[in-house]
């Protein structure tokens, strides 16, 4: 995510199953404020090939 230069995420999404809330089987990025439709807004999920633990990562802010 570092290395994209042109456009910058704006809200990041983290999707776990609801049995095991401190698992991420994905996170979907938006690359548009919040206030705006996120019906017409870029967005990049990723499907994490195996499940993150929510200990390791960090909040990403924007």
């Amino acid at each position: 995510m570092n290395d994209m230069t042109q456009i910058q995420p704006k809200t990041v999404w983290s999707h776990t199953p609801f049995n095991n809330k401190k698992i991420i089987l994905s996170t979907d990025f938006k690359f548009v404020e919040k206030d705006y439709s996120y019906g017409n807004s870029i967005k990049l999920l990723i499907k994490w090939q195996n499940p993150l633990l929510e200990s390791t990562t960090s909040s990403l802010a924007f």
